[in-house]
């Protein structure tokens, strides 16, 4: 079974893309902060890419922005891409 849920703070205001077929998509980062401190005292941030489709990607383009909190429950999926220069 693969289920996340994520708990934190929308990081910069949300994309809504349609596809060629006509399919809205939603993207947008969501900040979580850790439960423990580094060795130097702290904090430890995550950021996750989160991705919607269809009616999700429409009500959170209509009810979300920047700074709110938000609550994700999800399948999680690490996906990696290279750029022309061969960057990853």
């Amino acid at each position: 079974m693969n289920k996340v849920m994520l708990i934190g703070n929308l990081t910069h205001d949300l994309e809504l893309k349609t596809t060629a077929s006509g399919i809205p998509s939603c993207n947008f980062r969501i900040a979580v902060n850790r439960r423990f401190k580094d060795k130097n005292g702290d904090s430890v941030t995550d950021f996750h890419t989160i991705v919607t489709w269809r009616k999700t990607a429409e009500l959170c383009a209509d009810y979300l922005e920047k700074g709110k909190k938000g609550l994700v429950v999800g399948e999680l999926r690490n996906r990696t891409y290279e750029t022309k220069d061969g960057t990853k």
